[in-house]
């Protein structure tokens, strides 16, 4: 990667220089894309987790809520939720 930014920095008047780079950007991004959506697919499963996610995006990006406090809340939001949810239908199993 050093070597890659040395050739950037001496080369990076050249046009075929950008399209490579470009090319490499489109391909990390498709890359992390796909990631995305492969781990969404396996995490995701139900409607609160959708409704979590939600609320996560709606503090971060509505209310300003610094990234790691919105994790945090809504991660100890869910945390009770599941916990709740799972307390639940353990009792309806013993009964």
């Amino acid at each position: 990667m050093y070597v890659v930014g040395l050739v950037y920095r001496v080369e990076r008047e050249r046009p075929l220089l950008d399209a490579g780079l470009e090319g490499v950007a489109a391909a990390a991004a498709g890359l992390v894309l796909a990631m995305t959506l492969q781990l969404g697919r396996q995490a995701l499963s139900g409607a609160a987790d959708l409704i979590f996610v939600v609320l996560t995006v709606i503090c971060v990006n509505r209310l300003h809520m610094p990234v790691p406090y919105a994790l945090a809340a809504v991660g100890a939001l869910a945390v009770g939720w599941y916990a709740s949810v799972g307390s639940t239908s353990n009792r309806s199993r013993d009964e």
